[in-house]
């Protein structure tokens, strides 16, 4: 019995780990607002509910979040670069200016995250470098 405590156990949180990016990319397949939404809510219960996240929950919503948002963020960039921007422009300059949006979108959500993360959860480790 113990054993099987174990194994589900185990089950979901692998199942917290992979929910985000799940829905992260259901967001960007549908362009959806509310798969978005639940992407953000099911990152913080899952940094809420993993074990392995305490006291470290701000690096854990960093790595979690740099790595669920990369298909929402790529969708926003080529939805912002074919909408507003001059499609006459050298395909070099559009890739790199694609990607200048890209960096600068994932620094202001993982600003914004930490800082959230940073108020929910006040008491974490230091990082030692």
């Amino acid at each position: 019995m113990l054993y099987v405590k174990k194994i589900i156990r185990n089950s979901l949180n692998t199942l917290f780990t992979v929910l985000p990016a799940v829905l992260s990319l259901i967001a960007a397949l549908k362009t959806s607002l509310l798969f978005l939404g639940l992407t953000v809510v099911s990152l913080f219960v899952a940094i809420w509910i993993l074990p392995y996240v305490k006291r470290r929950e701000n690096i854990w919503m960093f790595v979690l979040s740099a790595a669920c948002f990369i298909p929402v963020n790529i969708q926003v960039v080529i939805l912002v670069m074919t909408s507003f921007f001059f499609k006459d422009e050298p395909i070099v300059l559009s890739v790199l200016q694609g990607l200048l949006y890209y960096f600068i979108l994932f620094s202001f959500e993982e600003i914004l995250l930490g800082l959230i993360t940073q108020r929910i959860w006040k008491r974490q480790h230091k990082i030692v470098a």
